[in-house]
């Protein structure tokens, strides 16, 4: 049986998620846990932006204790600040900045889940919804490769929401753990994370395939598109 595994980034829809994808594991940044909060709750537009609550993430509600394993880390990534630890181009501004720190973050809870795992593992982000998960495990088990799902996403800077195939939503045999551990470490040591986002850098290096299914269903700033 596969792990189904998220990690916190968002805590928005948890019980939610827990629930629907029948996770069994939930992974938290120590340093970085956020609530979204609608400005406007009946405005559907992806440009609706809402605003980031920080959370201290020994304080957020953990539901379903008695079905899912919690695991607290810390990736000493802050938000909205820059770290002494990375490389940033000269002069970059906020929005840089928190784009190139979470591309950090998500390098290193995926390194962190890695190293604690012996399974298979189907990832699935915090604010993503996958119906009939285990059917779709089951596909995704015949493929033998690493396999994502694609989910609806906005297409940055645009406000277009389209099929984004290339996410942190995948499917990974633990046959190609090692591969995904080298191409992290790769990732992280020579820097990749200034001009390369994680997710798209680790399915170039894995060659990973894509599954389309219906069913499958995120939250965009608060408004939940669905494939």
């Amino acid at each position: 049986m596969a792990k189904i595994i998220t990690f916190l980034g968002n805590a928005t829809f948890l019980k939610e998620v827990i629930k629907a994808n029948h996770l069994t594991d939930v992974y938290i940044d120590e340093s970085y846990v956020y609530v979204l909060d609608k400005i406007q709750k009946n405005d559907k537009t992806p440009q609706n932006n809402g605003t980031f609550f920080f959370e201290n993430p020994m304080e957020i509600e953990l539901p379903y204790k008695d079905k899912v394993t919690y695991h607290f880390i810390d990736t000493r990534i802050k938000p909205n600040s820059k770290q002494d630890v990375l490389l940033y181009p000269l002069q970059p501004d906020q929005y840089i900045i928190e784009m190139l720190n979470r591309r950090v973050r998500i390098a290193k809870m995926l390194t962190t889940i890695l190293s604690q795992t012996d399974d298979d593992i189907m990832f699935i982000d915090s604010d993503v919804i996958i119906d009939n998960i285990e059917g779709v495990i089951g596909k995704l088990k015949n493929t033998g490769k690493p396999t994502t799902v694609c989910i609806p996403a906005m297409a940055k800077p645009y406000f277009l929401i389209i099929d984004f195939c290339y996410s942190t939503n995948f499917y990974l045999p633990m046959t190609w753990k090692s591969q995904l551990e080298n191409a992290l470490s790769t990732y992280m040591r020579n820097h990749l994370y200034v001009n390369n986002p994680v997710d798209i850098f680790i399915h170039n290096s894995m060659s990973s395939q894509t599954l389309q299914v219906k069913g499958v269903c995120h939250y965009v700033d608060g408004s939940k598109y669905c494939i």
